[in-house]
């Protein structure tokens, strides 16, 4: 378990949420909120850096007011606008992040776990026309791997039709030690027991990758999705052990969902 007292910036993400949240915001304008929902199944490594893959769910949803202030979740992920602007975006970033255990490969299996991680943090956008900017910097509170991570990503929208878009986003991640070396690092004990060669693991640019999503619109209420992600590791992420000799740097996942709006 993780103690807040440790961690200031959890405070001041609840107090955030809770500026944001539906009672706080609904309370402006119900008229002017739009909420989408969708599920559907989809498809992810088993573990970073793996070659095996494993069917997952996909589920998100998105509650968005005609300020601009917005509330997101997606891949296990709760981002929030919290300021009232179309064009800027500031606010707070919760992350589940899985225990890596029981995964298919035998030596890789044989690690140490790496318990689950809580990541929280923050984000800056900014949006011009169809594209959007981001900046992204969470940390682990859970004391899974107890890193750091920085992202940023460039996302742009086509539309193709009035019944087809098409978004494409573009991202790169730094990692700081405690995360490459939670994930990556193979130290004595793990290579006895995995028959790995030892490897330290540092800081460095983690990924850089691109998605791809479609949404066709089936009616005024209906839609349908379809996802893929790219993701390709480098540096010490790629050169591991863990996934030089037993996994593959080049990671996919995606699917398809049935978006609905209320």
């Amino acid at each position: 378990m993780y103690q807040t007292k440790r961690h200031p910036l959890l405070w001041l993400v609840v107090v955030i949420l809770f500026c944001i949240s539906p009672p706080a915001v609904m309370a402006q304008d119900t008229k002017n909120l739009t909420i989408v929902a969708g599920a559907g199944p989809g498809f992810a490594p088993d573990y970073e850096g793996s070659d095996s893959y494993e069917l997952v769910p996909i589920v998100f949803a998105r509650a968005d007011w005609s300020s601009g202030r917005y509330i997101h979740f997606q891949d296990l992920t709760l981002s929030a606008n919290a300021i009232a602007s179309k064009t800027w975006e500031i606010g707070p970033v919760v992350r589940y992040r899985p225990k890596r255990d029981d995964v298919h490969n035998s030596k890789v299996d044989d690690l140490d776990e790496v318990d689950a991680a809580v990541e929280i943090g923050g984000f800056v956008g900014f949006n011009i026309k169809e594209w959007r900017f981001s900046l992204e910097a969470v940390q682990d509170v859970a004391d899974g791997h107890d890193g750091a991570l920085v992202a940023f990503s460039i996302d742009y929208v086509l539309d193709f039709s009035e019944k087809i878009d098409f978004f494409v986003s573009a991202f790169t991640t730094y990692a700081d030690d405690d995360y490459m070396q939670s994930y990556f690092e193979v130290d004595r004990r793990d290579a006895a027991r995995s028959g790995l060669d030892e490897y330290n693991a540092d800081a460095d640019l983690k990924d850089v990758g691109a998605s791809w999503m479609v949404r066709y619109d089936i009616s005024d209420k209906w839609d349908f999705t379809g996802t893929l992600k790219y993701t390709r590791l480098f540096n010490d992420a790629k050169s591991t052990p863990i996934v030089d000799d037993e996994g593959d740097p080049n990671q996919y996942s995606g699917g398809i969902a049935v978006v609905y709006s209320f």
